[in-house]
């Protein structure tokens, strides 16, 4: 008897399954962990299938043992499939992501009690919330899949719990980054897996979860790759974020997509975030949930000549002073960290940071080409705030300096990775982004995408801390108009990318390393994608 077997080792694309030999009495199936010698080293396996023919022409080893593990064929059919998604081999998203069973089969996983400072949160939320997740969590139940915005942490781990109360089985959920993993821990308990575990406890973890009948896995995008035994329902927090994407090393895998596999196998995939993205609608189609955000005070920067600052309109001016009056605190995000410079063209007042790339030759706006450099940060801007209420405190939390006890806080968005927490959130009578339209210099196809949704952060933070909500933009009508009908929004979004041959409607792959012609033009395994993926084909001439 033989068994095809995916080595656990990075290896190259073009290598597949290896064949070895099956000792007499062995018992091996399709999923079974087993031992092999490959290139002089033992490395762990997983069979791909069991036959009785002997290979042809090759010089099978044996399999040296079958370890205490498994994975079923349909989870290993959604390994294939993302393989075949990412361009790579199976063995090398294989070694990403499955744990391999330890020496020694129990070494406790760092699950248990606090973790990192991070302590145990009571799940409760405010009565305006109740019928939302009530509502939510019925949409949810009537879809395999579907987006429904959750405007924080908090939200979406009520969702998350209601759900499992409703619908017992294993449950998996997927956050952007550590912190956010061990908030939603704190709150639904459950096994951790945030990446930072050695092998032995992470593969320990993930089997209690699979040999629970009402399993909960919680943790980062490592999560969407480790299935329940019996299936589960994945849940990503905050979707949208980029850490969900593996961009900085292969198998570049992405938690949406990975989830997009397990529900084309039957399971059940939930996208919870502040803001849709184009492509939620153009996956999930009408089971998209986001109703209204809520009324959006957006202040035009017309006349800023006049304001007493550049980035502090008279309404933002104002609010703050109400604040400062009545005794309570403000937050103004500006995500500029320091003294940031600016271009500003003094023709029309268009600004542009200067973040390391080649700055422009004219202006978007009215064709000047008449720039003047400026310094508005952080910094700037609480200095400007300190002079105009000396009696105030005033902090910034920027990375480097993240002091929020003041009763005026200048924050970047290192505020809403690293310090807000909406289970045990801050008090604010006002929550002012000073200048919304910062995300849109992005020279990215998705920068309008990313800056409703920061912006829709933000309200978020608004909303959690009962303040009221203020942006600053020179383009009012989009953020009213995407906060009254998120949906439309991004499918008019969604609309002009596919006028354009843009992500998500296409797929661009660049191949790369050829340094000479490839004589018989693409390669089979290129011409067999889908129509929906565009390749260049100057990238082989």
């Amino acid at each position: 008897m033989f068994a095809e077997v995916y080595p656990l080792a990075r290896l190259p694309r073009r290598f597949k399954a290896f064949d070895y030999a099956v000792p007499e009495g062995m018992v091996v199936s399709c999923g079974s962990f087993v031992m092999i010698p490959l290139r002089g080293k033992s490395v762990v396996g997983i069979v791909k299938a069991v036959k009785q023919e002997a290979p042809s022409g090759i010089k099978t080893k044996p399999i040296m043992s079958v370890l205490p593990a498994s994975v079923t064929q349909r989870e290993l059919a959604v390994y294939e499939g993302l393989a075949s998604d990412l361009v790579q081999s199976v063995s090398s998203v294989l070694d990403a992501v499955i744990p391999t069973p330890p020496k020694r089969l129990r070494e406790l996983p760092l699950t248990k009690g606090e973790y990192e400072g991070v302590s145990r949160s009571s799940l409760t939320i405010p009565s305006d919330y109740a019928q939302d997740v009530t509502e939510t969590v019925r949409f949810i139940q009537a879809r395999p899949g579907c987006f429904v915005r959750s405007p924080d942490l908090r939200h979406s781990a009520a969702v998350i719990a209601t759900y499992r109360r409703s619908r017992p089985g294993p449950v998996r959920v997927a956050a952007p980054n550590v912190r956010d993993a061990l908030l939603l821990h704190a709150a639904l308990e459950g096994e951790l897996l945030t990446g930072e575990e050695t092998n032995n406890a992470r593969f320990n973890a993930w089997q209690e979860f699979r040999n629970a009948k009402d399993g909960l896995l919680v943790g980062t995008r490592l999560v969407s790759m480790l299935e329940h035994k019996d299936g589960s329902n994945l849940f990503l927090v905050r979707s949208g974020h980029e850490n969900h994407h593996q961009a900085d090393r292969n198998p570049r895998y992405d938690s949406r997509r990975s989830g997009q596999q397990w529900m084309r196998h039957g399971g059940r995939l939930v996208c919870l975030d502040a803001f849709p993205r184009p492509d939620d609608v153009h996956v999930f189609g009408d089971a998209v949930r986001c109703p209204p955000i809520g009324e959006v005070r957006a202040v035009g920067m017309e006349g800023r000549e006049t304001w007493t600052h550049p980035f502090v309109s008279p309404p933002v001016f104002e609010a703050v002073q109400d604040a400062m009056e009545s005794g309570e605190r403000v937050l103004l995000a500006f995500n500029r960290k320091g003294m940031a410079r600016v271009l500003t063209c003094r023709g029309c007042g268009w600004t542009i940071p200067l973040s390391g790339a080649e700055p422009p030759r004219f202006c978007d706006s009215c064709h000047s080409r008449d720039f003047e450099q400026r310094g508005y940060g952080t910094r700037a801007i609480a200095k400007a705030f300190q002079g105009a209420f000396p009696g105030a405190s005033v902090a910034v939390c920027e990375k480097g300096e993240a002091t929020t006890d003041a009763r005026i806080v200048v924050a970047t968005k290192h505020y809403l990775e690293n310090i807000f927490d909406p289970f045990r959130p801050e008090s604010f009578a006002l929550v002012a982004d000073l200048d919304a339209d910062s995300g849109l210099a992005d020279r990215s196809f998705r920068a309008q995408e990313k800056t409703v949704r920061t912006a829709a952060d933000w309200h978020g933070v608004a909303r959690t801390s009962r303040a009221q909500f203020l942006l600053q933009t020179a383009t009012p009508g989009l953020f009213s108009g995407a906060f009254h009908d998120p949906v439309a929004a991004m499918t008019q979004e969604l609309e002009n990318r596919r006028s354009y041959g843009l992500e998500p409607s296409v797929r661009w792959i660049t191949v790369d390393g050829q340094e000479r012609a490839i004589p018989d033009g693409i390669p089979a395994e290129l011409r067999s994608l889908p129509d929906s993926v565009v390749i260049d084909t100057n990238a082989f001439s």
